[in-house]
């Protein structure tokens, strides 16, 4: 048993979670291996569209190559492009408990791109390009609403926050980093700074109007003549 597609068009939007893709230039190929007592396959699409919540649409380029088995589809290997971002990705999706699904992601990421899509309305700016290495799931909880997490380590060569005039510069920083629904939270970040290190957290919450935001630094060995021309002073 084969079957081939070529020029195809597929739309996933899930309602409850608020996120969808639009997947034009769908190439599908599947084939049962008897051999192997299994179906195996390919497919790819390009020029496509993802959207998550509110957020701006990101142009989306997709290929893997993938396993059934049973209720689940196994993705043995998928190479994804979008917006700020280039990842090689694998994991699963159940359809049998739907919508159960968990990916490991390895993603190279544009600092720039990434505060314009979903920090559009920051007065901060970023710059730099960074790796991240973690995991990406959905489940059902028991209530029946869906969860989801993004959450893994993060490293820049050196990464650059602007506010107002000042600008901060970031070498050799990593940490680790969780998102859901409900939260935004670096739990630890490290890097050095002026001379010094320092070690931060930082967190908020998501949907919830008039929130605050947690953050916590401490930093050691930093040279005060550098760190007190940051702010234009000269007395110290």
């Amino acid at each position: 048993m084969s079957v081939y597609a070529h020029g195809g068009s597929f739309m996933f939007d899930d309602h409850v979670s608020n996120w969808s893709v639009v997947c034009p230039n769908l190439n599908f190929a599947l084939v049962r291996a008897a051999n192997l007592n299994t179906v195996l396959g390919i497919a790819e699409f390009t020029n496509g569209t993802t959207r998550i919540g509110k957020y701006p649409p990101m142009r989306t380029d997709f290929s893997t190559r993938y396993q059934m088995q049973g209720s689940k589809v196994l993705l043995r290997h998928i190479d994804l492009i979008t917006d700020g971002a280039q990842s090689h990705v694998n994991g699963y999706v159940n359809f049998g408990n739907w919508p159960e699904q968990q990916y490991s992601v390895t993603s190279e990421v544009n600092f720039v791109r990434m505060r314009e899509l979903f920090f559009e309305d920051a007065t901060w700016r970023v710059n730099g390009e960074g790796t991240f290495r973690g995991t990406f799931k959905f489940w059902k909880n028991p209530g029946g609403d869906t969860g989801r997490e993004l959450a893994g380590q993060f490293e820049s060569e050196e990464a650059g926050l602007t506010l107002g005039k000042t600008e901060w510069r970031f070498p050799h920083l990593h940490g680790d980093l969780s998102w859901t629904a409900s939260h935004f939270l670096v739990s630890h970040a490290e890097s050095d700074l002026l001379g010094g290190s320092m070690r931060l957290s930082y967190g908020f919450p998501l949907g919830v109007r008039n929130s605050s935001t947690s953050f916590v630094a401490d930093y050691e060995d930093v040279d005060l003549f550098q760190f007190t021309r940051q702010f234009g002073w000269t007395a110290l």
